[in-house]
């Protein structure tokens, strides 16, 4: 015969609660750095000035500019974003019609 032992609940002591460290409060990571967004607010101000100037659109001389295209891309144009004799005044047609036909925006010079 086996000997068992005879356990009684009281033997055990409960799990020690346990103790709630202060949570430290989360930042949330930033959408963008403090430097690029200080170049996004000059580029505001800029855009603004940039489209009051030119109310027509430089591709097709008729439409309303509304938008400004950067005809640097790519790597460069981070270097190129505040300098607005890289930019074009716009509509929304020629500015779709730039981004869908690279190769002969490249060639008018609206694109390099």
């Amino acid at each position: 015969m086996t000997n068992y032992i005879k356990l009684t609940c009281s033997q055990f002591s409960p799990d020690p609660k346990p103790v709630k460290s202060e949570k430290k409060k989360r930042t949330p990571i930033k959408k963008v750095s403090a430097k690029r967004d200080k170049e996004n607010k000059a580029y505001l101000t800029l855009r603004k000035v940039f489209l009051e100037n030119h109310k027509t659109c430089q591709v097709n001389q008729d439409g309303r500019s509304v938008e400004v295209h950067h005809t640097y891309s790519g790597k460069d144009r981070d270097k190129h974003f505040l300098d607005v004799k890289t930019w074009l005044a716009v509509c929304r047609g020629c500015h779709n019609w730039i981004h869908k036909n690279p190769l002969e925006a490249r060639k008018l010079g609206y694109l390099k």
